[in-house]
């Protein structure tokens, strides 16, 4: 895995102003000090990275434990509890992700213990927040206060599109867009 050091540093944390999509936890804005830098990683953690932990670690993972994690269900057109989904067949029952995917139905106490095992931590929220913001203060997203910029007519995040719909004919989806994946796209795609 890459890492990248995150500098101390000081930010505003908490739900833009002008924003309507706030959490009551998120507010008000407050001034965070962030007094140590720290390492992270530079992508989603991988199918195959986390595969390699499980065995290194001889953990199971609580998705593996419950056997069901939470999908979209075109029948019903909502998420539900699905019996057979786990990190391994995130999507699907049955059905493996590429290794280069990052890695899905996992709880925090996985992430929590997947850090552990590879000498780190999880990030605090502070700490997140601070380096997703990436030193830019009072935007909505990390590109700036519009939802999903395009980019020569293309949009700059991986959401439910044309490729979504053909899979899950009643998800609503942005129809206009097409990134090639019906569902998540490979890490640092």
């Amino acid at each position: 895995m890459q890492y990248v050091y995150i500098p101390p540093g000081t930010f505003t944390m908490g739900c833009v102003a002008g924003d309507t999509l706030c959490w009551e936890e998120e507010l008000p804005q407050r001034k965070i000090e962030i007094k140590n830098g720290f390492w992270m990683t530079a992508t989603e953690v991988t199918v195959g990275a986390f595969r390699s932990f499980l065995e290194k670690c001889g953990y199971t993972p609580e998705s593996e434990i419950k056997d069901e994690g939470r999908i979209y269900q075109n029948e019903q057109d909502d998420w539900a509890w699905t019996p057979g989904v786990n990190w391994q067949h995130p999507l699907i029952p049955g059905l493996p992700v590429p290794d280069d995917f990052p890695v899905a139905q996992v709880s925090w106490e996985d992430a929590h213990r997947y850090c552990a095992c590879m000498g780190g931590r999880l990030p605090t929220e502070a700490e997140w927040e601070y380096a997703a913001r990436a030193g830019r203060e009072g935007q909505l997203f990390p590109w700036g206060n519009k939802d999903i910029p395009l980019v020569d007519g293309q949009p700059q995040s991986n959401g439910p599109d044309g490729a979504t719909k053909a899979l899950y004919p009643r998800m609503s989806v942005f129809p206009d867009y097409q990134d090639g994946y019906a569902t998540y796209a490979p890490v640092a795609s």
